[in-house]
């Protein structure tokens, strides 16, 4: 499957971007910090939530410490590179606990140290939607 005919959202004010496949809807949300996009038919869902604070400037690994470990995260925290970005990806191999839902959650920090969250997730017994989760977060990218 190609991301040929995926749409791209942009957000200038937070500085990224990234693919999404056509057949899926997209809605903001939370005060403009966040974002919403959801396939009806798969029950599948890509968020992403900008609104997390670095209030010390930390890099990611420190913040991830600081904030992230034994607070709202589903596992445990794995080094990855997403699109050659740094980042920390969390999926059902490194969870703490069972979950039912498939998922991929993956903190990402631009150079200015501003922190996004990536986190997409399928109905139980809909793993086939992985690859697709992959392509998209090959698409993700920062931007000036």
């Amino acid at each position: 499957t190609s991301t040929a005919g995926w749409q791209t959202y942009r957000n200038d004010e937070f500085g990224f971007e990234v693919k999404y496949p056509e057949d899926w809807k997209d809605q903001e949300i939370t005060r403009g910090e966040a974002v919403l996009f959801e396939n009806e038919q798969t029950n599948s869902s890509l968020f992403i939530d900008f609104g997390y604070k670095n209030p010390d400037d930390l890099p990611l690994d420190k913040w991830m410490n600081k904030f992230a470990i034994g607070r709202s995260v589903r596992g445990i925290p794995k080094d990855a590179l997403i699109n050659g970005i740094q980042a920390y990806r969390i999926d059902n191999t490194s969870a703490i606990y069972p979950i039912e839902e498939f998922f991929i959650d993956v903190f990402l920090a631009d150079k200015y140290r501003k922190i996004v969250f990536v986190s997409l997730s399928a109905s139980e017994g809909n793993q086939k939607e992985s690859k697709i989760f992959d392509q998209i977060l090959a698409t993700f990218r920062f931007i000036e």
